[in-house]
């Protein structure tokens, strides 16, 4: 009775330890254009794999979210998670240019509080 409670035991840490940790994050700021440096007002742009529409101020707000990856050695879930998050690309819908920005994920998304809210990146745009 005890092997198989040490057994199950053993094997449920191990599949909980196998699984990504979920984060997420709030990415807001004001988009400009990169040439002009105006303002971008209700233009529709994609950050990441999200569609978001500036607003009268070309104000954004969007949630970057993610599961970190859970398979290989430290350094393969390392590598993982780089290629994965680390980078976001930003441009106008309709628009093949665009800008890729550091995504600054870990500083955000694994924050233990403060002063400042740490779960909120502000972070102004300029798209071409």
């Amino acid at each position: 009775m005890r092997q198989s409670l040490l057994l199950l035991l053993l094997f449920s840490s191990a599949v909980a330890e196998a699984k990504g940790r979920f984060w997420s994050y709030t990415l807001k700021g004001t988009a400009y254009d990169k040439t002009t440096k105006n303002v971008l007002r209700y233009t529709a742009l994609m950050i990441g794999d999200q569609l978001v529409t500036t607003d009268s101020l070309g104000r954004y707000t969007v949630t970057i979210s993610g599961v970190t990856c859970d398979k290989g050695s430290a350094w393969q879930i390392k590598r993982c998670n780089e290629q994965a998050y680390d980078q976001l690309v930003v441009r106008r819908v309709l628009s093949e240019t665009s800008v890729t920005i550091n995504s600054n994920w870990k500083r955000y998304a694994f924050c233990d509080g403060g002063i400042t809210p740490c779960h909120e990146q502000r972070r102004d745009l300029y798209v071409p």
